[in-house]
């Protein structure tokens, strides 16, 4: 990051402001009125830091969660990772290799003048846009989707991300399939994901394992 920004209109920003007035945006409340309290300037001149500190922090970063192909996720990292979640699991996930949980969330937005169905998600009852998250047991975010239509399923996103295309590359030559968990029922079992047990009659272990898994998003 460079010392300092030159913005349009001759604004010269240093980045450590940039970054602060963007950390500040983002937390809650963090309306841009009440930002002139930590930064003495116009709150339209706020609005036009933060918008390009935004736009620059996402260009320079976006690839470190919109490809699994890291460094740092290393075959080892990930049997790690399965490790972890098989200890907390108890014998119920042993041999499933779940390294991970994917999540699908909606972000409300406000209605716009055009195109409002596209938008609308009818359970939340909200205009907004959709993501899809794949977390570490440690809760880092490997991967992130999106946006998508609020309207969109879950299921639809997790196609439209190609997520499986990148577990298998990921696999390589490896026999056994890196697979990912879902708590709310609303993904299709594959080779590379597993989703909570749903039949009429579950046995004990099949009801231990979704009732685990339901709430085990973090575990390290």
């Amino acid at each position: 990051m460079p010392k300092k920004f030159h913005l349009a209109s001759r604004l010269i920003v240093s980045s450590l402001k940039v970054l602060c007035i963007v950390l500040r945006r983002l937390s809650y409340p963090g309306r841009l009125r009440d930002l002139q309290t930590f930064f003495p300037r116009h709150h339209t001149t706020l609005s036009r830091i933060f918008n390009f500190g935004l736009y620059w922090i996402s260009e320079k970063t976006h690839h470190l969660i919109d490809t699994l192909q890291q460094p740092f996720l290393t075959r080892e990292r990930m049997d790690q990772y399965a490790a972890v979640i098989a200890n907390e699991s108890g014998h119920l996930s042993r041999g499933m290799r779940i390294f991970a949980f994917i999540d699908g969330t909606f972000k409300q937005t406000c209605r716009p003048d055009k195109d409002q169905r596209v938008i609308y998600n009818g359970k939340d009852r909200h205009h907004g846009l959709k993501y899809q998250g794949i977390t570490a047991p440690n809760g880092l975010i490997l991967h992130l989707a999106g946006p998508l239509e609020g309207a969109r399923h879950d299921a639809y996103t997790y196609l439209e991300s190609s997520i499986e295309d990148a577990l298998r590359a990921k696999n390589g030559k490896h026999r056994k399939a890196v697979q990912v968990v879902r708590r709310p029922v609303l993904y299709t079992l594959s080779n590379f994901l597993i989703t909570p047990f749903r039949k009429d009659e579950l046995h004990k272990g099949e009801i231990d394992f979704n009732q685990i898994m339901a709430r085990r998003t973090y575990c390290c």
